[in-house]
């Protein structure tokens, strides 16, 4: 049984005019190209990549990210379970964790297929998907119950096989991967 099936099924999803629920949530649909046009912004404009990741980060974490966590009850490996599951099902292509030390709150996600990133495959000289790592810093951050930012350190923009992400606390962050500060300042 997919996802999909399973929020089906334990009436976690619901759709009433003008009104999509997703884990008790409100949810819409958005067409590719309003992020894409978004992100285009960030590329234009490189210095305003850390704040929009930030406020992204701080709505989430706060809004739906928390509500969720209390909602439900969830430990920390399911609730990224969950996250992952619903980002999958949502369209951010196919994402996993491929590394993760609870203890130390870090770890390594790679995600397949960003539509993002696919969009501007190969054509970029930096990694452009600051949206979904903005929203996957405000879940970890509530996962752990600590300030936690992702960085993304390879993407299909730049022409790398899959897009590669790695989380845990700021200073931890940026002392191990100082070329991409500018994520994150």
């Amino acid at each position: 049984m997919g996802v999909f099936d399973k929020l089906l099924a334990i009436k976690q999803i619901s759709f009433k005019d003008g009104d999509i629920r997703l884990m008790k949530q409100r949810v819409m649909f958005v067409p590719l190209e309003m992020a894409t046009v978004l992100t285009k912004q960030l590329i234009d404009k490189p210095a305003n990549i850390s704040k929009v990741y930030l406020e992204i980060k701080h709505e989430f974490k706060k809004g739906w990210a928390d509500q969720l966590k209390k909602s439900y009850s969830f430990d920390s490996r399911k609730y990224m379970e969950w996250l992952i599951n619903l980002t999958n099902l949502s369209g951010w292509g196919i994402n996993e964790i491929s590394e993760l030390d609870s203890k130390n709150k870090t770890g390594v996600f790679i995600m397949k297929n960003s539509p993002i990133a696919e969009h501007y495959k190969g054509t970029q000289n930096v990694c452009v998907d600051h949206f979904i790592r903005a929203l996957y810093a405000g879940g970890a951050s509530v996962v752990f119950g600590d300030d936690i930012d992702w960085l993304e350190i390879e993407c299909i923009a730049k022409g790398d096989k899959n897009c590669k992400f790695v989380f845990g606390p700021r200073d931890a962050l940026l002392t191990k991967y100082p070329n991409f500060t500018y994520q994150i300042k």
